[in-house]
């Protein structure tokens, strides 16, 4: 983890050399440019077909050698803060690394939110940090600050280039560079963000030309795609040819066993994998929206109101055999409380190795690799009928209360946020945390429509959102949904601006409760002066800002205006905001008793 790679000098030199000095110096105004165009085609042959560009003049050479390939989409940010969140979304979304590019300074220290989510939930961000050049860093030079440092703690590996030497030699030396850091993308247990820091010569911008430069005898295929890239695949799994089992041993697994399977956020392993250890153990799969398994649901035992479900007096009374865990800590604390409190052997699967997990620290890791789940499916055999039938029932009983509490609410959150939740026709699902991943997890219900589901859930901010949503849609032919809170819409609005000349077809829906309403439901809402230094109102004309963005908006004060202005969002091919108006106690008022009606049910 966080591994600092250098650079050397291998003596291996390419077979022929191209005298084409002429073509070199009328393409490539100087050094850098050369050294970028070498290091994007690197880039190309490992998947990269996606670039976000942040401009700057010490990134300006590497931004031009992005924006003239043929095979790599660009899109040019400002905002290097929205830029990150942007990539973060369309990485997620396409499941292919992504690369963002900087200038030097603090532009780097606004990829930081960013990059500490994608670090928390293993997406391939490639940074590309344009830098000043190697001899004047800790002179007092403008825009300088230390890119590995800020960006060491939450990447999986970094390079510090050195400056650009377009020698036979030293783009040799590139390359191999370039190779070896690469390799972390291909295995589940290293898989995460990138940095390459890349000093660029020139005294104010990168494109600066080089009057006395010479251009290199270099082959042009230096310079040309590669004829045959080589895609990595993130999620590869481990050594196939690796049979050890013996981690299986002291779980003594057998038929018949009472055992439960529970799917949080950021799994690393397939979903066949998940359906094998469904189907072969017959166990109740409680899967968070998070898990994307309920759209479309393909499994006959799988529970999608598990975090009602185990906080039912029947449920908490049985005592399960077994519990085996798939991916990050659930989204609900109910379910959490549950897990914490078994005294059974847990597996965990679809984590890096090297982590602790707080809720079941003495758990048991299972390698990523598809035989060792293969072997666990077949340790398993066939779970307890009963046992299963039991949650099951519960499951279908919470269901139908569920069902009829909602449909006796009036104009509230709860009542929005089911709508929201329920709407058909969107390909995508973006929830933002707090409050809306929340609303996310308890309506919205499994069916057999495909739909992607995502959430930025490896450190649970509120933060870049609407930057991430975007970047998922570039990804997307579909429509997408976002349902988020207005603390939430407010964190990011500049990232709006992305919306402008694009044709990313999407609907923001944004749930006015007039601040945090998540805090009426916990204990901080009985301190003094609450409403203004906790649950602290935003204050935003969303009608306004939408207009500035040149985007259609809509206010949403009740349920017609609310399913009308989604279903007339389908039919556009651009982005809506629906602004959705509801009462800032209801929530307070009406979750508490869905709860509780749908526990005492069971």
């Amino acid at each position: 983890m966080n591994q600092a790679l250098t650079t050397e000098n291998p003596k291996e030199q390419p077979s022929a050399l191209a005298q084409d000095s002429q073509f070199l110096r009328t393409t490539f105004k100087n050094r850098n440019s050369i050294w970028c165009r070498v290091l994007v085609q690197q880039l190309q042959t490992i998947g990269v077909k996606h670039a976000v560009l942040c401009i700057g003049g010490r990134s300006a050479a590497l931004a031009t050698v992005f924006d003239t390939h043929p095979d790599i989409d660009n899109m040019v940010f400002n905002d290097e803060r929205s830029g990150a969140f942007y990539a973060l979304g369309l990485a997620k979304m396409s499941k292919q690394p992504v690369a963002i590019c900087t200038t030097s300074g603090s532009a780097v220290a606004n990829l930081l939110p960013a990059l500490v989510e994608a670090y928390a939930c293993k997406v391939p961000l490639i940074l590309l940090t344009c830098d000043r050049p190697t001899l004047i860093r800790h002179s007092g030079a403008p825009q300088c600050t230390d890119h590995l440092g800020l960006c060491g703690a939450s990447v999986e590996a970094a390079i510090d280039l050195p400056d650009p030497d377009v020698s036979v030699a030293g783009l040799i030396s590139l390359k191999a560079t370039l190779t070896t850091l690469f390799k972390y993308l291909s295995s589940p247990d290293t898989v995460g963000p990138l940095h390459i820091n890349i000093p660029q010569h020139g005294q104010a911008t990168s494109t600066d030309p080089e009057l006395d430069w010479t251009a290199p005898d270099l082959e042009l295929s230096w310079f040309l795609p590669p004829v045959t890239p080589q895609y990595t695949t993130y999620q590869q799994p481990a050594n196939k040819n690796d049979k050890n089992s013996q981690w299986l041993r002291p779980l003594d697994l057998r038929g018949g066993m009472k055992g439960l399977i529970v799917i949080g956020p950021d799994a690393m392993i397939e979903p066949d994998h998940i359906k094998l250890l469904a189907e072969q153990s017959n166990f109740p799969v409680v899967a968070d929206v998070s898990s994307e398994l309920r759209r479309p649901n393909t499994l006959s035992t799988l529970i999608w109101n598990g975090d009602i479900v185990v906080s039912s007096p029947g449920i908490i009374s049985l005592a399960p055999d077994i519990i085996i865990r798939v991916g990050e800590a659930p989204i609900s604390q109910l379910m959490q409380r549950y897990l914490e409190s078994r005294r059974c052997p847990v597996v965990l699967l679809g984590r890096k190795k090297d982590t602790t997990d707080y809720l079941n620290p003495e758990a048991v890791h299972c390698p990523t690799a598809s035989h060792a789940i293969e072997d666990l499916a077949n340790a398993l055999a066939t779970g307890d009928q009963s046992w299963t039938n039991h949650w099951l029932t519960a499951a279908d009983s919470a269901q139908k209360t569920k069902e009829d509490f909602l449909s006796s609410l009036s104009w509230s959150e709860c009542l929005a946020a089911r709508k929201v939740c329920m709407a058909t026709g969107f390909s995508v699902f973006h929830a933002a945390n707090s409050m809306s991943i929340r609303h996310a997890n308890v309506f919205c219900d499994a069916n057999n429509q495909p739909q992607r589901f995502l959430v930025n859930r490896g450190v649970s901010g509120i933060d870049g959102t609407i930057s991430t949503f975007l970047g998922a849609l570039q990804s997307c032919s579909g429509h997408g949904l976002l349902l988020m809170g207005d603390q939430a819409a407010a964190h990011d609005i500049a990232a709006l601006h992305i919306a402008t000349g694009t044709k990313l077809r999407g609907t923001i829906c944004i749930m006015n409760n007039e601040g945090s309403a998540i805090f009426d439901l916990l204990s901080c809402h009985t301190v003094s002066n609450y409403t203004h230094t906790i649950r602290n109102k935003p204050n935003m004309n969303f009608e306004r800002i939408s207009a500035a963005f040149d985007i259609a908006y809509r206010r949403c004060t009740n349920e017609e205006e609310l399913i009308s202005g989604l279903d007339q969002s389908l039919g556009l091919d651009a982005l809506t905001v629906l602004e959705i108006c509801v009462p800032p106690g209801s929530l307070q008022n009406d979750l508490p008793w869905l709860y509780a009606a749908m526990r005492m049910t069971q």
